[in-house]
């Protein structure tokens, strides 16, 4: 009953994200001119570098993701003809599954095992290329609070930057505050926009997530008893290993992007905190206040409104397929009995 249906679901999930990239294109595609907005500029060589870096530990997640699903299909291609020939000459095909015709002959188990890869190849690298997608929204935002921190942090060095080559000293001290409170100003509207942006890519995506976190139990518990059950250690049980991985990087990818989301927005007290406020006015202390009091509420990925994107879920969900991991393999062995 467990031979397929990890991979069952795993196409199952793939074709509801394609259905929801499909119904959200125009949408997904105004969001993509919206991470251009001048808002979301870096203002400084520090602040590209930051951009720079999300961007590189995007590409590195997806990478190792696509390493582990390139080799996952291939071990799955070449394992069957590592397998002896069944009695009357039947070979077995990638993934255990009925097929409408018999295999015996050899065009028809030509037939079905091309099927199979296209199907398995093109599944695998669909689910891939949304993930980069989903993945990226999430990550454009952590970026952004990361930039929002350093530009409350700099609030004078920045106003005084702007104001350096056409200021005259006498009106130099009301000036650059003036400009502070202007850069404030900007930084409440990157804030909105950042909240704005946030939500939604949340609504696009936010019950396919909800789903990939629920099924996640399911399929990683399957794959580790499958793995349990293999006779010997093979392309079968690497393929599994690799099928593991895959899944465990997928689920990675998002409750780590999540993760840093909560902890970049909840360090944006802090920074507004640590600007050079002292010596301001009341007009500018008031504004921060008014700044400082709506950042206390942390910024969090939800799916499905129910889960949050985070490494506690992320755990949780281990743990959860973990339980039912032990529940399987105590029934097949009282069945054994």
């Amino acid at each position: 009953m467990t031979s397929a249906s990890f991979l069952t679901v795993t196409n199952l999930l793939t074709i509801a994200k394609f259905y929801s990239l499909f119904k959200n294109q125009n949408h997904i595609m105004r969001m993509v001119e919206d991470i251009n907005r001048p808002e979301f500029q870096p203002k400084s060589d520090y602040q590209k570098k930051i951009l720079h870096y999300y961007v590189r530990l995007n590409k590195k997640i997806l990478c190792c993701f696509f390493g582990a699903c390139f080799t996952t299909c291939m071990l799955w291609v070449v394992y069957p003809f590592t397998v002896p020939v069944q009695e009357g000459g039947t070979r077995g095909l990638m993934i255990d599954a009925w097929s409408p015709i018999n295999t015996d002959t050899t065009l028809n188990y030509m037939v079905i095992f091309s099927y199979q890869f296209v199907a398995t190849v093109f599944g695998g690298f669909s689910n891939f290329l949304v993930d980069c997608l989903m993945s990226g929204f999430v990550f454009v935002t952590c970026a952004q609070l990361e930039i929002l921190n350093d530009t409350l942090r700099n609030l004078k060095p920045f106003a005084e930057q702007e104001l350096f080559d056409y200021l005259v000293e006498d009106s130099w001290s009301s000036a650059v505050e003036s400009m502070m409170n202007k850069k404030l100003i900007e930084c409440v509207v990157q804030h909105r926009y950042i909240i704005q942006f946030k939500n939604e890519s949340e609504a696009l995506f936010t019950y396919v997530i909800f789903g990939q976190f629920v099924l996640s139990i399911l399929i990683n518990c399957t794959t580790l008893f499958q793995m349990s059950v293999v006779d010997s250690i093979g392309l079968r049980l690497f393929s599994l290993m690799f099928y593991q991985y895959c899944m465990l990087t997928e689920l990675l990818l998002f409750c780590y992007s999540g993760n840093e989301v909560i902890v970049q927005s909840s360090k944006l007290l802090s920074s507004a905190y640590h600007c050079e406020w002292i010596n301001t006015s009341t007009k500018f202390r008031k504004n921060l206040i008014y700044f400082m009091t709506r950042s206390q509420v942390v910024m969090k990925t939800y799916v499905g409104n129910f889960f949050t994107m985070s490494i506690v879920s992320f755990f949780k969900i281990l743990k959860s397929s973990w339980s039912y991991y032990a529940v399987l393999v105590q029934v097949n062995g009282e069945n054994r009995d």
